[in-house]
């Protein structure tokens, strides 16, 4: 038997927008429970006050979802970085010790330039990475900026 998730758009607290259903958009509703490797499928509905969203079936609309169990820590999800001068915010990262400020500096990975933050002597870099023909940016957890393969 399916879930169904009906998701409040115009609330910005994740813990009030799960609410009890398109009829009853401000009635608050617990996250459901799962057990770890229990699958299920789900139905997603947003809603904005008492009618659907725009965005709700929307074709090219992807939301994205990410489920953890309760005493694990993510190891990913969506994290927010900020432009600062020379340095990003990072908030939000699967694991919150790799959240704080990133400073510039001198070292280069890859020919790309890499940000550094510490935290309590631990070392954390956002680096642009090769793997197979895709190039993308990471937040990693090393000793130095250029060691290869990173401890995360």
């Amino acid at each position: 038997m399916a879930q169904s998730l009906t998701v409040q758009t115009a609330r910005s607290n994740l813990q009030s927008a799960l609410v009890a259903g398109v009829s009853q958009p401000y009635t608050p509703k617990a996250f459901p429970k799962l057990a770890y490797g229990e699958t299920i499928d789900v139905n997603l509905f947003l809603v904005d006050s008492g009618n659907y969203d725009t965005r709700s079936g929307a074709t090219g609309y992807t939301p994205r979802l990410s489920v953890t169990l309760d005493d694990q820590t993510p190891k990913d999800g969506t994290f927010t970085i900020s432009n600062g001068d020379d340095s990003y915010i990072v908030s939000g990262a699967g694991t919150t010790a790799a959240n704080g400020q990133y400073d510039l500096i001198e070292t280069q990975f890859n020919n790309h330039p890499v940000w550094q933050y510490s935290n309590n002597g631990t070392l954390y870099f956002i680096r642009r990475e090769t793997h197979g023909e895709h190039n993308v940016w990471h937040i990693v957890q090393a000793d130095s900026a250029t060691q290869t393969p990173a401890n995360l």
